[in-house]
């Protein structure tokens, strides 16, 4: 019984976040300057969700409610992608990021002006389980 209350005290107060709906991944490094940290945002949030697919984003690629898109601000500017442009185009200070769905039947796009930012945005969005949002328009 002692070793059972352990168990649960361990995981009350260190919560393992794993998403476990099935999620795509869609990623531009359109404009990306620094590599090394968009790869660490990116695995960052390809480790909180199980079952997720990485995809790297072509203009072709078909994004479903169940996707998410990754990239900076500068890869938006692209007619396949469904997002009102005006949005993104706030994104004018060092560490900015949005993160936006218009509706349930939308994908979830994740972005920012540079790769810090985009580290931040993901931050949010996994601690705020803003994933299950079925409307999402945070811009920081």
């Amino acid at each position: 019984m002692k070793s059972l209350f352990v168990i649960l005290a361990f995981v009350t107060l260190f919560p393992i976040v794993v998403i476990s709906a099935n999620y795509d991944i869609y990623y531009s490094k359109k404009g990306v300057t620094n590599i090394e940290r968009f790869d660490y945002a990116l695995n960052k949030l390809n480790s909180g969700f199980k079952n997720a697919g990485l995809n790297s984003y072509k203009t072709n690629s078909k994004l479903s409610k169940h996707s998410i898109f990754v990239g900076l601000a500068s890869s938006i500017h692209n007619p396949s992608l469904e997002i009102n442009t005006s949005k993104v185009d706030q994104l004018i200070q060092s560490e900015s990021f949005l993160l936006f769905r218009a509706n349930s039947n939308q994908p979830l796009y994740v972005l920012a002006k540079d790769e810090s930012g985009l580290l931040y945005a993901i931050n949010k969005l996994i601690a705020e389980k803003l994933y299950l949002e079925t409307i999402v328009d945070v811009f920081e």
